[in-house]
């Protein structure tokens, strides 16, 4: 018995202390070694440290033992303006993926929900994306309305929130729990909400139930609802550039080059990486000539048609692109000095592939906010070469015909080095190698310049060592991308990898959504 008793009061005793370490949990935070205002403000109550008490965000010392409660880092009673729902959107992949329900239903925990609240909100939600059914009911989000808690960004909640977005509002789907929290999920920021519990008398008046929404609205709002990923979508690029080189041996050759794609097909997979096909149009053009006595003047262009490809990962900080196609190349030439003149054509076909990788995940840092490294193949078949000479004793005459090699190998690594003044310049370089098997073989040159307006506009210098020493070559460069260009002026899309660096309009899918909502009673 005495063994028995000791077992119980032991019993007693954990669960006593168990009790309390949970109270504690709930009630405040005891300062453990090592902890900071900043870490036990974002980390434990997951407050904004903006939103912090400013005498609190002050404290220079805290010691273990210490208590913390939500009141003694934030202002309960001070109200909270929700001003643009664009902001910090705690949707940060496709809804249906993976990644995103367990980051949803992380959210609700940290929300306060309890484990059956969590699970039936995520089953009702999962059941809609699957479109296995509606257990929820269609709101609205305007100007004026309250929650006691929002979550946002990455995993911050802003408590007692009033709602200010001027003439701005948003559709929401709302979630009802068995313990009476309404559950609110809007459908563009997916900024989990809760509101404020209603308190009833002992013996409430019947309240009349709330009619569903006639069954072709339901279909109209949740086909909209479905096509934020699966509308018709297309993008385009299109980036235009301009040489000048000068050699050591006297050859001097400047030309221009643009390389459009256009993509009119845009895919989402069930991760929210994006997959682009479309098609891709290169053209370089240039001239120049060497520099003997008396030089021989050349000119050349290429033209080619290619299947393009991009991928973007979910958070748009790798962009993968690949390009295959094929195309002309023509080249055409003349030298003359006193004995006569010598005249060449040479007009071959090309396969061309090229591949870069991108990543700007560091687009906010100052040091290299963004890498890149790319390649490029050119084989030539079918090659035809004319070339004669003409004089005045036997007038013109053909020589031996043929064809000089023009595959082309190229390889390059480009860098944003040193972003200035507010992300709008950046010091950029390049390191490229080059290998024609004609003329001077093998080139590996340094480029480096000025970034203007993320892209919008590239100037700068490089310097060409070939394994000629005697042609080493310096060269001017200058580029330009209309895409950027235009979406600096008008604003990105949200489909952009570089919508960072510009101003988002509002979503015109939000108006169809509230004409239709108009017209039910919520």
């Amino acid at each position: 018995m005495k063994k028995v008793k000791k077992v119980l009061i032991l019993v007693i005793l954990f669960t006593l202390i168990a009790c309390i370490s949970l109270a504690s949990i709930r009630l405040g935070y005891s300062v453990r070694k090592g902890d900071s205002v900043y870490e036990i403000a974002t980390k434990v109550f997951h407050i904004p440290w903006g939103d912090v008490r400013p005498e609190m965000r002050k404290k220079d010392t805290i010691h273990p033992g210490q208590q913390f409660s939500l009141s003694d880092l934030l202002d309960l009673t001070k109200e909270k303006i929700w001003k643009n729902f664009g902001i910090n959107p705690f949707k940060k992949f496709q809804a249906s993926s993976e990644k995103q329900l367990k980051r949803d239903k992380k959210g609700l925990e940290i929300l306060g929900l309890n484990k059956k609240e969590v699970k039936e909100v995520m089953e009702k939600h999962q059941k809609f994306i699957n479109k296995k059914s509606q257990e929820f009911r269609w709101g609205i989000i305007k100007t004026g309305d309250r929650f006691c808690k929002v979550l946002f960004g990455d995993f911050y909640i802003w408590r007692n929130v009033k709602v200010d977005w001027k003439n701005k509002c948003q559709a929401a789907r709302i979630y009802q729990t068995s313990e009476g929290n309404q559950v609110w999920y809007p459908i563009t920021c997916g900024n989990w909400a809760l509101k404020e519990k209603k308190v009833f008398a002992m013996r409430p008046p019947p309240v009349p139930p709330i009619p569903p929404p006639p069954p072709v609205i339901g279909t109209k709002i949740r086909g909209i609802l479905l096509a934020q990923y699966q509308k018709y979508r297309w993008d385009w690029d299109s980036t235009w550039g301009g040489f000048d080189e000068s050699y050591r041996d006297g050859n001097h050759v400047r030309g221009w080059w643009q390389t459009s794609t256009f993509y009119p097909l845009i895919l989402d997979d069930r991760d929210g990486n994006q997959w682009s096909i479309g098609l891709s149009n290169t053209i370089r053009r240039w001239k120049g000539a060497t520099g003997e006595a008396d030089p021989f003047h050349y000119q050349g262009d290429v033209d080619i048609w290619a299947l393009a490809g991009r991928f973007r990962d979910t958070e748009r900080k790798w962009e993968v692109l690949a390009r295959a196609g094929i195309g002309q190349r023509k080249d055409v030439g003349y030298l003359v000095n006193k004995w006569g003149r010598y005249d060449a054509k040479q007009n071959v076909d090309l396969f061309n592939f090229y591949t870069s990788t991108e990543y700007n995940g560091r687009y906010d840092k100052v040091l290299f906010p963004k890498i890149r490294g790319s390649a490029e193949i050119e084989l030539a078949y079918n090659d035809k070469k004319e070339d004669f000479w003409t004089d005045q004793w036997n007038g013109r005459q053909p020589q031996n015909g043929r064809p000089d090699d023009k595959n082309t190998y190229s390889g390059a690594l480009y860098a944003d080095v040193l972003s200035l003044y507010k992300k709008d310049f950046q010091i950029w370089s390049e390191a490229r190698t080059t290998y024609y098997p004609e003329g001077y073989k093998w080139g590996n040159s340094i480029r480096g310049g000025l970034n203007l307006f993320n892209d919008s506009f590239k100037i700068g210098i490089g310097y060409t060592l070939w394994n000629n020493p005697n042609a080493d070559s310096v060269g001017y460069y200058a580029e330009t991308n209309l895409f950027n260009l235009y979406h600096r002026i008008f604003g990105y899309h949200n489909d952009s990898a570089d919508e960072r660096f510009g101003n988002i309009k509002q979503k015109e899918k939000e108006k169809e959504i509230l004409e239709l909502l108009t017209d039910v009673n919520i």
